[in-house]
């Protein structure tokens, strides 16, 4: 159980922040947040805009706030669980665009945003605590910039293009000093966001000789490399998946540190672990149909994922070992919809 003694010297000696409680021990949080707006109409066919806008997350309170770690060796000396995360804050601002071009042949939208992120928030994994195991903080400072757009071209009267893409810059720009050595650097990558991707579309209409309407569609999806989880304990977990499975997960890892400080102890051979995290690789997805249509009903045959690509949809780093979600297998079928009104 906890040590309530230690819980009370390490509040005294500002080890632990309980600021957020009140005295029946109940967190309480509130903020206000600003939302602005700008759009000029530069002409029929061309709309475009500014916008600022806040975001918060509230506290998450742990489980075991205020426990000492067990492991007190390497980062987790002195170290006690946090009561609760602080609340990371947003700040984001966006210029787009929104037009009508060649007569309306072509539509494009476009939307430019650049994010700071204050104390944001993390879920971490500690296989060395077993009373806590997982918990969440606070990481430090991130910034965002990206650029997403999409485009629409009738190429015919019977032919639809459809193109869309998002690029995508994030970065740590401060890092709490519990997670140095644990987490990566000043300049990483925040986890799941791919720095590109991107899909096109084509659907091509035919008359048919009882008055329906056919089409043909096919469509392609590419995903960038994402990085799981924010610590860089994949070389403990990949230990760990060797021990318990006799082989390793197989899984691409970045390497980020020459050690990880996130443990006190070495890895099956006597090495230090080095820091790194699991890589969710990139994939396409392609999938075709062909179907016909009246006023109220649409019948299609389709086939989704049609090379059968094995994708990494999420690697879950919050266990001993990866837990690993990947997307369906190439599935063909019928789906058939009615419109009753």
């Amino acid at each position: 159980g906890l040590d309530g003694q230690g819980v009370v010297d390490a509040i005294a000696n500002d080890q632990l922040d309980t600021s957020l409680l009140d005295d029946d021990g109940v967190l309480t949080v509130d903020d206000t947040i600003f939302k602005f707006g700008l759009d000029w109409k530069a002409s029929d066919d061309l709309l475009l805009f500014a916008n600022y806008s806040e975001g918060f997350r509230p506290p998450v309170t742990n489980r075991l706030g205020g426990d000492a770690a067990a492991n007190q060796s390497g980062a987790f000396e002195g170290f006690r669980i946090p009561v609760y995360s602080t609340t990371d804050t947003l700040d984001n601002y966006e210029l787009g665009m929104k037009g009508d071009f060649l007569d309306g042949i072509v539509r494009v939208n476009a939307t430019a945003y650049y994010s700071e992120i204050s104390d944001l928030q993390t879920s971490r994994f500690d296989p060395t605590n077993i009373s806590f195991l997982v918990f969440t903080d606070n990481v430090g400072d991130a910034e965002v910039k990206g650029l997403d757009a999409d485009i629409t071209w009738l190429a015919t009267d019977d032919l639809v293009l459809n193109a869309a893409f998002s690029l995508l810059d994030t970065e740590l720009t401060s890092i709490n000093p519990e997670l140095e050595g644990i987490a990566p650097g000043v300049g990483a990558r925040l986890p799941y966001s791919a720095e590109f991707s991107g899909n096109i579309n084509a659907r091509y209409y035919f008359e048919l000789d009882g008055g329906q309407q056919g089409f043909v569609n096919a469509s392609v999806a590419y995903t960038g490399d994402r990085l799981a989880g924010m610590v860089m304990d994949a070389y403990v977990m990949e230990d760990a998946t060797q021990l318990i499975y006799g082989t390793g997960s197989g899984l691409k890892i970045e390497d980020e540190a020459a050690v990880y400080d996130g443990v006190g102890y070495t890895d099956a051979n006597g090495g230090t672990f080095r820091g790194g995290r699991y890589v969710q690789e990139s994939y396409v997805i392609s999938n075709v149909s062909v179907g016909m249509s009246d006023d109220s009903w649409k019948v299609e045959l389709f086939i989704d994922n049609l090379f059968d690509e094995s994708a990494i949809l999420n690697i879950d780093t919050q266990q001993f070992t990866p837990k690993v979600v990947t997307n369906r297998p190439r599935t063909m079928g019928v789906r058939f919809s009615f419109d009753y009104y």
